[in-house]
């Protein structure tokens, strides 16, 4: 089923989702090293980009793709990392697909974002920009490009009598794209905890909808990353969906 331009607008998150719980869990992992426990937010973007020589790619698939279109569909993403968040400014480069029922990768977009930190110590803090919707094709050609800002903060809770450490973190951001099927801008924030070494936890508001997600890995398995999430948990917009996305991770693509 070919989309026309405006369900392509509205489409756009869901090539995105793959690429926003890939880079969280991937930087989110690294960042919950020292509790050896998994840690992701689903949904929303975050501020930080796969480490320097890192590439992924995943795939996603949803129950309800658009406000309107009730019919199922996947989307796919393939993307690298480059440079370094805490040396200098990291780069994340991504190529989304935006529909896997036509023709495989004929519609799409670029996104680019830069990542730097503000802040290290206990609590590493990091600061983003990207831009989306470049160098459009096929369906999604003409749509106009999108902006989208964020902070994200890492942490540890101790929590329990035995207060066990458990790795938080929380974004909070802007876009041109959050509201009205994808048209107007709007804020979105979240807050992920990494609950064991395989299972993490979100909830997060996406721009008009609370969203709830979990992540999770697989023993021995470990650059699978896979996510689950409710969006529009409440129907407080009528596009409740589930989404589910699986991603893989190289490393070391560069060498050295």
């Amino acid at each position: 089923m070919r989309h026309t331009p405006t369900a392509t607008v509205s489409r756009k998150p869901l090539a995105g989702i793959a690429a926003f719980a890939l880079a969280v869990a991937l930087t989110g992992t690294a960042n919950a090293q020292s509790t050896q426990k998994h840690l992701t937010l689903t949904s929303i973007s975050s501020a930080t980009v796969a480490p320097h020589g890192m590439g992924f790619v995943g795939l996603s698939y949803t129950t309800n793709r658009a406000a309107n279109v009730t019919d199922s569909d996947g989307s796919a993403v393939v993307g690298i990392g480059i440079g370094s968040a805490e040396d200098s400014i990291g780069l994340q480069f991504t190529a989304n697909i935006t529909s896997l029922t036509d023709d495989f990768a004929d519609s799409g977009f670029l996104s680019v974002k830069a990542s730097r930190q503000i802040a290290a110590g206990r609590n590493p803090t990091y600061a983003s920009l990207e831009i989306g919707q470049l160098a459009n094709w096929g369906d999604a050609d003409g749509i106009r490009e999108t902006a989208t800002i964020a902070v994200t903060r890492f942490s540890q809770w101790n929590l329990g009598a035995s207060q066990e450490q458990y790795p938080v973190m929380m974004t909070i951001g802007a876009g041109t794209n959050l509201r009205n099927s994808n048209s107007d801008p709007g804020v979105f924030a979240g807050i992920g905890i990494g609950l064991s070494e395989y299972t993490a936890a979100s909830v997060a508001w996406a721009g008009e909808s609370v969203s709830i997600g979990g992540g999770f890995k697989i023993k021995g398995a470990d650059n699978l990353v896979i996510s689950l999430s409710l969006d529009d948990a409440f129907d407080q917009v009528d596009r409740q969906r589930l989404t589910l996305s699986v991603g893989y991770r190289f490393s070391n693509l560069f060498g050295g």
